[in-house]
């Protein structure tokens, strides 16, 4: 079975991405999608989907304590001291810029423990021919990568965007 995984942002909950509902519309090739809508707040509304076999997993937003106190756990975490010495070796290293990887970090955490999850119910996983697919190349592409280190045989493919490639384009880094 050729099947889809689809990490958004938060599509489709909100008006976010909506640039995702002429994509979806090319789904139908796969004979399953699956959409994990990543840090969705409680109470936006779904926008309609086509009919095809799409299945969408709403990640929740846990709220700024939760994620604050798992931040403890990123003393255990190679990625958080590699992009720390990446930063310093750069001259790049500020309060800003920790607090976004901190952030990226924590988040990423918590939502690929919640896709993996649910990917462990479904037994035929194994047998099916999976693209695991991450529209923004920011921490979505990270959590497809954790992904693929439990399911090696996923494809995974990440597009970036204009201001994924050219960092001083980016106000945010």
């Amino acid at each position: 079975m050729r099947r889809l995984i689809l990490l958004t942002n938060s599509f489709p909950y909100d008006t976010n991405e909506a640039y995702l509902e002429s994509e979806v519309l090319y789904y139908d090739s796969f004979d399953r999608t699956d959409i994990f809508a990543l840090s969705v707040q409680k109470g936006k509304k779904m926008r309609k989907m086509p009919n095809y076999n799409i299945h969408i997993t709403p990640v929740f937003f846990k709220g700024k304590l939760y994620y604050l106190l798992r931040c403890i756990f990123l003393l255990g975490n190679k990625d958080f001291y590699k992009e720390i010495k990446k930063l310093k070796n750069n001259n790049a290293l500020s309060l800003n810029r920790v607090k976004r990887l901190i952030v990226f970090l924590v988040r990423a955490e918590y939502e690929t423990k919640y896709i993996v999850k649910n990917l462990i119910k479904d037994k035929n996983i194994k047998q099916d021919k999976v693209i695991l697919y991450s529209y923004r190349f920011e921490y979505q592409a990270y959590i497809a990568m954790k992904i693929k280190k439990m399911f090696p045989y996923m494809t995974c493919v990440a597009r970036a965007h204009r201001y994924d490639l050219y960092e001083e384009l980016n106000s945010e880094k």
